[in-house]
Protein backbone atom coordinates (compact mmCIF):
# COMPACT_ATOMS: atom_id res chain seq x y z
CA UNK A 1 0.00 0.00 0.00
CA UNK A 2 2.46 2.39 -0.80
CA UNK A 3 2.24 6.26 -2.02
CA UNK A 4 3.49 7.95 -4.94
CA UNK A 5 7.00 7.94 -2.68
CA UNK A 6 6.68 4.59 -2.23
CA UNK A 7 6.19 4.62 1.33
CA UNK A 8 3.33 2.38 3.04
CA UNK A 9 1.66 5.02 4.58
CA UNK A 10 -1.76 4.10 2.83
CA UNK A 11 -4.73 2.73 4.65
CA UNK A 12 -7.18 0.31 3.30
CA UNK A 13 -9.56 3.11 3.82
CA UNK A 14 -7.46 5.73 1.64
CA UNK A 15 -7.06 3.36 -1.16
CA UNK A 16 -10.96 2.18 -1.14
CA UNK A 17 -9.77 -1.40 -1.11
CA UNK A 18 -11.71 -4.42 0.04
CA UNK A 19 -11.51 -6.23 3.11
CA UNK A 20 -11.52 -9.86 4.47
CA UNK A 21 -12.25 -10.45 7.65
CA UNK A 22 -11.77 -14.18 9.14
CA UNK A 23 -12.65 -15.49 12.06
CA UNK A 24 -9.61 -17.23 13.91
CA UNK A 25 -10.37 -18.79 17.12
CA UNK A 26 -6.95 -19.74 17.89
CA UNK A 27 -5.19 -16.19 18.25
CA UNK A 28 -6.13 -16.08 21.74
CA UNK A 29 -4.38 -18.95 23.33
CA UNK A 30 -1.70 -19.50 26.18
CA UNK A 31 0.88 -22.11 24.90
CA UNK A 32 3.53 -21.68 28.02
CA UNK A 33 2.01 -24.38 29.10
CA UNK A 34 3.74 -27.31 27.26
CA UNK A 35 2.32 -28.80 23.97
CA UNK A 36 -1.18 -28.34 24.40
CA UNK A 37 -2.96 -24.52 24.14
CA UNK A 38 -4.90 -23.08 26.61
CA UNK A 39 -7.80 -21.07 25.71
CA UNK A 40 -9.37 -20.24 29.18
CA UNK A 41 -8.57 -16.14 29.30
CA UNK A 42 -10.82 -16.22 25.53
CA UNK A 43 -13.76 -15.00 25.44
CA UNK A 44 -16.11 -17.56 25.55
CA UNK A 45 -17.82 -18.18 21.82
CA UNK A 46 -21.21 -15.88 21.85
CA UNK A 47 -19.24 -12.91 23.36
CA UNK A 48 -16.24 -13.28 20.84
CA UNK A 49 -19.12 -13.82 17.92
CA UNK A 50 -20.52 -10.29 19.19
CA UNK A 51 -17.08 -8.78 19.41
CA UNK A 52 -16.00 -9.76 16.14
CA UNK A 53 -19.53 -9.10 13.98
CA UNK A 54 -18.92 -5.37 15.33
CA UNK A 55 -15.98 -5.27 14.58
CA UNK A 56 -17.20 -6.10 10.80
CA UNK A 57 -20.09 -3.46 11.36
CA UNK A 58 -17.36 -1.02 12.25
CA UNK A 59 -15.47 -1.59 9.31
CA UNK A 60 -18.13 -1.40 7.25
CA UNK A 61 -19.06 1.99 8.13
CA UNK A 62 -16.00 3.08 7.04
CA UNK A 63 -17.31 2.69 3.68
CA UNK A 64 -15.59 -0.34 2.62
CA UNK A 65 -16.68 -3.18 0.90
CA UNK A 66 -15.79 -6.19 3.83
CA UNK A 67 -16.43 -9.87 2.80
CA UNK A 68 -16.26 -12.53 5.74
CA UNK A 69 -14.88 -15.80 6.02
CA UNK A 70 -13.77 -18.36 8.61
CA UNK A 71 -10.35 -20.13 9.26
CA UNK A 72 -10.22 -24.21 8.68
Amino acid sequence: MSDDNAKMNLTVRDLGAEILVVSQFTLYSDTSGGNRPSFVGAAKPDVARLVYEEFVRGLADLGNKVATGSFG
